[in-house]
């Protein structure tokens, strides 16, 4: 498990410079697909997963990854548009829809879970929701110590910002 950790730390701290670096889409687009590979792989050696049920799961989850990949695109998108001049009408609209993306992304997770159930075991679903969380945590807190954020964790008591 640590082993697991250290490599996951190891790629994003080795991927964090190049992609703060990238500064046209294309390598936007270039660093997200290599953390996803990233995050597939590991996903699947967490879960333990059989040989013959890799590929339907690197599928099934790539395209659950694009699906809220686009909407919050397409939010982004839409808030970026909004301006001081922007009416108000608009900017409620985009602020509606930042409201609903939470509920839209947990759409699209329950649509590709009942998938899920069907290709993995009982405690694979609960590992892969582990795993997804100690994922998506160990990023947020490596993107946090590159940039200063809120991520970081303090020293002395390991709280958050």
């Amino acid at each position: 498990m640590q082993r697991i950790l250290f490599t996951l730390i190891l790629a994003v701290v080795t991927l964090a410079p190049a992609w703060a670096q990238s500064k046209s889409k294309g390598d936007f687009e270039q660093k997200r697909k290599e953390v996803i590979d990233f995050k597939v792989k590991y996903l699947i050696q967490e879960t333990d997963l059989a040989a013959d049920k890799q590929a339907e799961f690197e599928r099934l989850y790539r395209q659950m990854e694009e699906e809220k990949h686009t909407m919050y695109s397409d939010l982004f998108k839409r808030a970026s548009a909004v301006n001081k001049s922007s009416a108000d009408s608009e900017v409620l609209a985009v602020a509606d829809m930042i409201a609903a993306s939470k509920q839209k992304e947990g759409a699209i997770e329950l649509k590709f879970y009942q998938q899920f159930k069907k290709l993995l075991t009982p405690r694979q679903l609960l590992t892969l929701k582990r795993s997804e969380d100690r994922f998506n945590r160990k990023v947020m807190e490596m993107r946090g110590r590159k940039e200063g954020g809120r991520h970081q964790k303090k020293a002395s008591g390991g709280e958050k910002k």
